[in-house]
């Protein structure tokens, strides 16, 4: 792992003002890189308003994504409604293609959401496999609330969060408009996994691709990060779980980075500079593909010390820059969700306004402002309430290229799909056409 540390600008000056780091957590090229095993149980809500297209695309998907694993591999299935049934118990990928497409063809939609022990009865097949080489992994798909069994997210959460430290991760997909997306992006943080949703069934197949292409890629995982002998004002700006001073960070793809970005005072760093010799240092702990613990160390070194005068003239780091807006961004988006759920459609167009003075820098923020307009247009409380949720979470803690450059539509569209800057979180990505 490379950690690569630019400030916004090369050079400190006396003062008051914020100072902004930010650290990439980057793959590095490895020709001996082994692929992470990977053992897989896949939760599909098979509740009433799961029928038709929506059950059927979700049965489509499941079927390529373990066309997509490694005959090695290990896949289960789990269908829930009110009760919880093994539809495919854990086992090889080789073994379990032969009676993969009956095992499918047999769930049907009916019943109502016992999404916690649909969840917890694949993390039970995973949990005697945790702790070794492989990746174990839960997906869940559920268009619903969760209105049986235990339904408190706070509950949910911390089991999950309990076994993502046992070493059982979980992604959630959620479906449509109709589930609760507050829980589902919330298992999804505990669980140390990616919350991803479709709109509509369509939207389903580039979530799987996306899951799937990281999973397949992983360079690093359970990947921790803290600061130590830092600046006594710093202050994490992204929104990633912290336990015992150290921040829980995305797992790492092959050609990836994962990335936070911290600020502080000037005279803060400066004094942190003058004490240690230097400005910030990062401590990262990550398990490697063969399920090995490594630990990497890096310093921000001394930095010249300017007049303001001087210091102003400097040119910001674009990336820094570009980073800090998406971050704005992102608390907007909240602010826009949070006035939308209280049916305040002039707070929104009058918050959206914000975004888009960031969108006349950012091509990736101006280009889902059309979609946000048309569900205001709309007042879809429901539709805006994931998509600002969604878009909010993904430009706070998505893993990005080591090689990013603005964003262009087109050829975003041709990144790896876990990769990709979306104009609607909920949507397939459609190169060339507005959403």
């Amino acid at each position: 792992m490379k950690i690569v540390l630019n400030p916004i600008k090369p050079a400190l000056c006396d003062g008051r003002n914020d100072f902004h780091v930010l650290v990439r957590l980057q793959s590095e090229p490895d020709a001996t890189l082994s692929r992470t095993p990977l053992n897989l149980v896949l939760v599909i809500d098979r509740s009433g308003s799961m029928g038709g297209q929506k059950l059927a695309e979700a049965k489509r998907c499941a079927i390529d994504l373990v066309h997509r694993m490694a005959p090695e591999d290990r896949v289960g299935m789990i269908q829930f409604d009110d009760d919880v049934d093994v539809v495919l118990d854990l086992q090889s990928v080789e073994a379990a293609m032969g009676v993969l497409q009956p095992a499918v063809s047999s769930i049907r939609a009916n019943g109502s959401t016992n999404l916690h022990a649909g969840w917890l009865k694949a993390s039970e097949l995973l949990a005697p496999h945790a702790g070794g080489e492989a990746v174990c992994h839960v997906m869940l798909l559920s268009d619903g609330l969760a209105n049986r069994g235990i339904v408190s997210p706070a509950q949910i959460c911390h089991q999950v969060e309990s076994l993502a430290n046992a070493g059982v991760t979980t992604t959630t997909v959620g479906l449509g408009s109709d589930f609760n997306e507050q829980l589902m992006t919330a298992m999804a943080q505990s669980g140390w996994g990616r919350a991803h949703y479709g709109e509509r069934a369509i939207d389903l197949a580039e979530t799987f691709d996306a899951e799937m292409g990281l999973l397949t890629q992983l360079q690093w995982r359970s990947v921790t990060m803290r600061f130590t002998r830092s600046p006594s004002d710093l202050e994490m700006l992204n929104d990633y779980a912290q336990t015992d001073g150290r921040y829980q960070m995305p797992a790492i793809a092959v050609g990836s980075e994962c990335w936070a970005l911290v600020k502080m005072t000037h005279r803060e760093a400066l004094r942190q500079q003058h004490r240690q010799g230097y400005v910030l240092e990062v401590e990262v702990s990550a398990v490697d593909s063969a399920g090995e613990r490594c630990n990497f160390r890096e310093r921000l070194e001394v930095l010249p010390e300017v007049d303001q005068g001087d210091y102003d003239a400097i040119p910001s780091h674009e990336l820094v820059q570009r980073r800090i807006d998406e971050l704005r961004a992102a608390a907007i988006q909240l602010r826009i969700r949070d006035a939308a759920l209280r049916g305040d459609w002039r707070a929104v167009e009058h918050i959206l306004n914000e975004l888009e003075d960031i969108g006349r820098r950012e091509p990736w923020v101006a280009s889902s402002i059309q979609f946000i307009r048309s569900l205001m247009h709309d007042r879809d409380q429901e539709r805006m309430s994931k998509e600002m949720m969604y878009k909010s979470r993904k430009m706070a803690q998505r893993l990005a290229s080591t090689n990013e450059s603005d964003f262009n539509l087109n050829d975003d569209s041709r990144q790896a799909a876990f990769l990709r800057r979306k104009m609607a979180e909920g949507r397939r990505s459609e190169p060339g056409n507005s959403v």
